[in-house]
């Protein structure tokens, strides 16, 4: 049941959004670690790890 309740969190409903394919979240994933690295901010992260299922 938590895993559901945690799905819940990241359902959309921007039809645009909700109709991109897996490998578009994929790279929007890989930007944002990439931001987290070489970012404003990336000193501040030691790792970052996203995947997209």
């Amino acid at each position: 049941m938590e895993e559901n309740r945690c799905m819940n969190l990241f359902q959309t409903t921007n039809i645009i959004m909700a109709n991109w394919s897996k490998a578009m979240w994929q790279s929007v994933v890989n930007r944002a670690i990439r931001m987290l690295a070489w970012g404003p901010y990336g000193s501040h992260f030691f790792s970052a790890f996203a995947t997209v299922n």
